[in-house]
């Protein structure tokens, strides 16, 4: 761990850092970080407006994960904090250390596909599994391309061997060859990541944002299956299957060449959204899986309803996102009825965001004066379902009086009592 001020001059060079570098922190402490780690360079990420950058760099002949995130008092910035992991991508790997790199294994017994879209997808994603064609997976963010990747990792001829996921974004265009093909080092071979995971997968994401150096060094390595270094004897013949997890939007961006190398085959995940009858039972799971649930995991049919009226903007990282905050919420209440669970469900998910979404599918609601009345009863009753209100908070979420609302509830009334 390294710690600096806003001008890059080291603060704190703590004793692993002193170990793994052999620089002495008296030695370092003061001077400009730049001067001995000219890749550590903190300017980019205090002129970028963002608290975080993880990205590969080459520090002391190696390549390691490398995070810089701003110290801030008092909303303003006073320097960094660079911490590196040596072990995540380091020299050579041994045949003993090459499991760890497939620690995170993913099945398709554990894809929940109750809906018809989904268990389709699954069982392309099985089909294709057996081949060994680059494949291109489409979906929206969060929609769980990479646990799907996996999945086909795991079901492939080298579901024994490493599956590694490359952020193409985050490597720097003059790392790339480094990081991604390796070198020879003064005492040893480094492995770059597409050399460490040969024999295996790699699932590359944000290729879209990856520099044209990195497209290049990337073509080159999977066009030509085979890396040629600098003071190797013979080329190294790569192996690799490959995987990529794209935004439909973001496949129409990259270079056509780059596209056809990586889209061979090619699915589609759906969204949430598309695969309803799996959202009540993602969300049970992912309450059953929280350590901190200490109730039943159980759903009554109300929320159901309102999970599956949600648009899941966020995917399944934001039904995460929610499950944990219910499960917050629910910690502290002191008897779980059904009507405290619901309302915590409805707050969990963003009250604010559920009336917006119903009067997006109620124009009707917004419109003054209200013209359509059996299309604004509909919105009405729906907020009443899905959001509990009573008639006067509805009068004032809707801006309208409470004797509009009253009428139109009575002549609805008074027509079913006709009917």
């Amino acid at each position: 761990m390294i710690v600096t001020d806003t001008e890059g001059r080291v603060k704190l060079f703590n004793r692993t850092a002193q170990r793994f570098t052999g620089i002495a922190a008296s030695q370092i402490r003061g001077k400009l970080l730049t001067d001995y780690f000219p890749n550590l360079s903190i300017a980019a990420l205090l002129k970028s407006g963002q608290n975080r950058s993880d990205s590969y760099r080459l520090v002391v002949g190696a390549m390691m994960r490398c995070v810089q995130e701003r110290i801030t008092q008092d909303r303003r910035t006073i320097g960094t904090l660079i911490t590196l992991y040596p072990e995540s991508h380091n020299r050579k790997k041994t045949e003993q250390d090459t499991p760890s790199l497939a620690r995170i294994v993913c099945r398709w017994e554990d894809v929940i596909a109750q809906s018809p879209i989904m268990k389709r997808t699954v069982e392309q994603g099985q089909n294709l599994a057996k081949l060994h064609y680059p494949t291109m997976i489409l979906g929206q963010p969060g929609s769980g391309r990479e646990i799907f990747a996996r999945c086909m990792h795991s079901a492939s001829p080298q579901a024994q061997k490493p599956c590694i996921t490359i952020d193409l974004a985050t490597i720097a265009p003059e790392d790339a060859p480094h990081i991604l093909l390796g070198y020879e080092g003064q005492d040893g071979t480094v492995s770059g990541l597409l050399t460490a995971a040969n024999g295996g997968s790699v699932i590359l994401k944000n290729v879209a944002l990856a520099k044209p150096v990195v497209h290049a060094c990337l073509m080159q390595a999977l066009t030509s299956r085979h890396i040629f270094r600098p003071g190797m004897t013979a080329p190294l013949l790569l192996d690799l299957m490959v995987y990529t997890i794209m935004t439909p939007e973001e496949a129409r961006t990259i270079p056509a060449d780059l596209q056809s190398c990586l889209a061979i085959c090619q699915l589609e995940l759906p969204s949430l959204t598309e695969r309803q009858e799996d959202i009540a039972p993602l969300f049970l799971r992912s309450l059953s899986s929280n350590a901190a649930f200490h109730h039943r995991s159980v759903l009554s049919e109300q929320m159901q309803e309102l999970l599956v009226f949600h648009r899941w903007p966020g995917q399944l990282q934001e039904l995460q996102a929610v499950c944990t905050r219910y499960v917050i919420a629910m910690s502290r209440l002191e008897k779980a009825t059904p009507k405290a669970q619901y309302l915590l469900l409805l707050q969990a998910i963003g009250e604010e965001t559920i009336f917006r979404e119903i009067l997006a599918q109620h124009p009707a609601l917004t419109q003054r004066p209200v013209v359509d009345k059996e299309a604004f009863l509909q919105g009405i009753l729906q907020i009443k379902t899905l959001m509990k209100y009573s008639n006067d908070t509805l009068a004032e979420k809707l801006s309208v009086s409470r004797t509009t609302i009253w009428r139109i509830l009575q002549d609805a009334a008074q027509g079913g009592e006709d009917a």
